[in-house]
């Protein structure tokens, strides 16, 4: 075999370290090169799941209270249906008194089976002045008794009290629920 020349043995060692670097960037630097590519985008989509994991925790408490909030209405709606009766005319009572507004008479009505729940329906009447009567009504449909105000009568007497007398149609409403169901 013949003896390279120095030009030469520069060229062949040139051309064999081209080829060595031709063969890292083909075999290593575009792979790592793509990976990284791959890294950077999971690496976004990482910090948009903080982002929305981040929100949705600071979200809690409200939601908390809202899940509380619909057990609330739930165990509203599934009590039975011989205590609601009881329980409307006891609050009703309870509320006007607390309120400082006169119960006339109060009446239990019927119990009206609709298609997927029970109506329960009571009438009542109040006197007090108009501030009062409308801060009733309020209450009325506010937790924890979330009784449905379906009918108002005002009428008020000329007296220099301003006294105003409300004839109040409320109904409860619940689902028949089995024991096992009930909160």
């Amino acid at each position: 075999m013949r003896k390279l020349s120095g030009r030469d043995r520069i060229l062949l060692t040139a051309w064999l370290a081209g080829l060595v670097l031709l063969a890292l960037v083909i075999g290593v630097a575009r792979p790592m090169h793509a990976r990284w590519r791959g890294l950077k985008k999971d690496i976004a989509t990482l910090r948009q799941s903080i982002a929305v994991a981040t929100a949705m925790y600071r979200e809690t408490p409200a939601v908390e209270t809202e899940v509380a909030e619909l057990a609330q209405i739930v165990s509203t709606l599934s009590r039975p249906a011989d205590e609601v009766g009881p329980a409307m005319i006891r609050e009703i009572d309870r509320l006007t008194g607390e309120l400082g507004v006169q119960l006339l008479t109060l009446r239990p009505g019927d119990v009206e089976d609709l298609d997927v729940c029970r109506k329960h329906t009571a009438v009542f009447e109040v006197e007090s002045d108009f501030p009062r009567i409308v801060r009733l009504l309020y209450r009325l449909e506010r937790p924890p008794l979330r009784l449905w105000v379906e009918g108002v009568d005002l009428t008020s007497d000329r007296t220099p009290e301003n006294k105003v007398r409300a004839k109040i149609s409320v109904a409860a409403y619940t689902v028949e629920t089995s024991a096992e169901e009930r909160p």
